[in-house]
């Protein structure tokens, strides 16, 4: 369970894979392993995640239809800087209105939702209920399909997906890979929609929206459900608190404090060291 956040699509229907994705030989297998090593240099400005989702455009997405907010050429986040750019925070994205969004063929009700949740969460697998399904598009859909062999569906846009009963499997794939999830649920019933329309004084012209809620997130370090968790079942947080130096030279003593926390048992470890110039404590 998690705080849901409000999301407002079309009712979505069955899944069905329909075409292979293009080719993408070995090689550009490798080349994406090296940027994905490159991004996490110390001397990288690039996310690792931006990086990814950059090079699976280059090595066979730009066959897809992309909306250009997402192209690399256009590529910014909320603040409208660039990947390379210093201060770039790469868990938000840029996103147009919506009727830039309708207009370049990337806006409908439901992706209306879709844009308003990557906007903040662009660094995060995004699992979209539609229907009895879980959904993915874009550069999330590159990765799960990578990550989890699901079949390609559609000829336009990337895009993939699972039936609902499949969530925590395929979301312990993706957490296991390395990746932040966030599940993003349908919480209201067609027929209540259109109750809530209506009452509105509002008139339903083209596909029927229903809400959604963004209502769990998975990390490694906040998996708390027994299906997901396996193993030990322990997973920790780590917080470091770096005190002032004191002294100077191979004499100096550099304390700090550290916190574990164990999301799955609830169980918190706390203690303060004190270090010396060389770190080996801290190692």
């Amino acid at each position: 369970a998690g705080v849901c956040l409000p999301v407002a699509e079309s009712q979505g229907g069955g899944v069905e894979a329909t075409q292979a994705a293009p080719a993408v030989d070995r090689t550009a297998e490798l080349d994406l392993r090296a940027a994905m090593q490159k991004a996490q240099r110390p001397d990288s400005k690039v996310p690792l995640f931006t990086a990814e989702c950059l090079h699976h455009y280059a090595s066979g997405g730009a066959t897809y239809s992309w909306p250009d907010w997402l192209r690399p050429e256009s590529l910014r986040d909320a603040q409208g800087r660039r990947p390379a750019e210093p201060g770039y925070n790469g868990g938000t994205l840029w996103v147009p209105n919506e009727r830039v969004q309708k207009e370049s063929g990337h806006g409908t009700p439901m992706l209306f939702q879709y844009w308003k949740l990557k906007a903040a969460h662009f660094d995060k697998i995004a699992l979209f209920k539609v229907g009895k399904f879980y959904e993915l598009f874009y550069y999330d859909a590159f990765i799960a399909q990578r990550e989890c062999g699901l079949k390609w569906m559609g000829e336009k846009k990337p895009h993939v997906g699972f039936p609902e009963m499949a969530k925590n499997n395929y979301a312990k794939m993706l957490v296991d890979a390395g990746y932040k999830v966030v599940v993003v649920e349908q919480v209201e019933r067609v027929a209540d929609q259109k109750e809530r329309v209506a009452a509105s004084g509002k008139v339903i012209t083209g596909p029927t929206c229903v809400e959604r809620d963004m209502c769990e997130v998975f990390t490694k370090g906040t998996l708390v459900d027994p299906e997901l968790l396996g193993g030990s079942g322990a997973r920790y947080m780590a917080f470091l608190h770096f005190e002032d130096e004191v002294g100077s030279g191979a004499s100096a003593q550099l304390p700090f404090a550290v916190c574990l926390v164990d999301a799955a048992t609830s169980q918190i470890y706390i203690g303060r060291i004190v270090d010396a110039p060389d770190r080996n404590a801290l190692r």
